[in-house]
């Protein structure tokens, strides 16, 4: 509790225990506990089967010509992000969470309180905007970025998506603030 590093590895680690404790794989966890229950139908983790169409991630080249990024087996994500979603089946989660439908008002309060003078909680970074305190998550991968933020005591949720590696998700949610 003295030091914080943030690190993708950890969650893997997070996956490998969801397994060992419930016996399902992380996908399957994901599905029956989270995004089943929630209506988010069009989310799942890595290129599970049966998925729902998927956008196609792109990026500039050296030419700085539009084209198709790389392509990633989001196995090699796991835990760490590879879950595919939506705006919607976004929104379905945030309303689920803020709502208590997820999680008690006092472990979500938990959840978004980082330990000592840290601006990182659990599984969130955390902040104060022009007086008023938000959680949210920063992600990408090969041709894709997302920028989640929550204004706690707002009831507002502002999400950008993007399949596009070199768009810069954060500045528009700024500009969105």
């Amino acid at each position: 509790g003295s030091r914080f590093q943030y690190s993708n590895s950890d969650y893997i680690v997070l996956g490998a225990i969801t397994e060992a404790i419930t016996g399902k794989t992380y996908s399957e966890y994901l599905r029956t506990n989270l995004f089943t229950p929630l209506g988010m139908n069009r989310s799942v983790v890595g290129d599970a089967k049966a998925s729902p169409p998927r956008a196609v991630g792109y990026d500039f080249t050296p030419t700085e010509s539009l084209t198709k990024a790389s392509p990633i087996h989001m196995s090699s994500a796991y835990a760490s992000g590879a879950i595919r979603s939506t705006l919607h089946d976004l929104h379905l989660f945030d309303r689920a969470l803020t709502d208590g439908i997820l999680l008690s008002d006092a472990s979500r309060k938990y959840m978004y309180t980082p330990p000592k003078d840290q601006s990182y909680a659990f599984g969130w970074e955390t902040g104060v905007h022009e007086g008023h305190r938000y959680v949210g998550h920063t992600g990408g991968i090969f041709g894709f970025k997302s920028a989640f933020l929550r204004f706690i005591d707002d009831d507002v949720m502002i999400c950008v998506l993007s399949n596009h590696e070199g768009f810069e998700v954060g500045v528009l949610q700024q500009t969105l603030i």
